[in-house]
């Protein structure tokens, strides 16, 4: 078991501070991320920020969320880090000779006063190599890295991929 320094104990208790979301019920039954929000600087905000829970077996996990630009000018989301995965993607699917494939993207552009919505069967955080499983209500820090910027600490919560509909992520 890996021991935790002071400065990250500290960071993780600051993080779960302000960055809670709490579960709710919503109608019909379904699970979801409350609507609180990832407040990054004045124009970055990360919403429903959650990871597919894992099936015994799997390699690959997902991560979905919304990521809000405030902003007067475009931002990019160049990368995410995590020692979740031997290494960390970003996804999209795309419609090739008919099908949909799952391919990685150098970056996904937020424009200004938009949001991009990364969910199943979209944008998504790919990781490969799974070092860990995802146990449902469990929480992960995972680094979003936007260029020209600080990387960005984002709390994800592990939900059952039933609660939220979308596609399986197995290469």
């Amino acid at each position: 078991m890996r021991r935790l320094t002071t400065r990250t104990v500290l960071l993780l208790a600051m993080i779960a501070a302000v960055a809670v979301f709490p579960l709710t019920l919503a109608a019909g039954g379904r699970r979801e991320a409350a609507h609180h929000a990832h407040d990054h600087g004045n124009d970055i905000s990360i919403n429903n920020a959650w990871i597919r829970a894992s099936v015994d077996g799997d390699e690959n996990g997902a991560a979905y969320m919304v990521i809000r630009n405030r902003g007067k000018e475009s931002i990019r989301l160049i990368a995410a880090r995590s020692d979740l995965a031997l290494a960390v993607e970003l996804h999209t699917h795309t419609r090739v000779d008919g099908l949909m494939r799952m391919i990685e993207v150098p970056h996904v552009e937020v424009a200004a006063g938009e949001e991009v919505v990364f969910e199943p069967g979209g944008y998504h955080i790919m990781f490969l190599g799974l070092t860990s499983g995802f146990t449902e209500g469990d929480r992960h820090t995972i680094d979003l890295i936007f260029e020209g910027r600080d990387p960005v600490a984002v709390s994800f919560v592990v939900q059952p991929l039933a609660t939220r509909g979308g596609m399986q992520h197995n290469h």
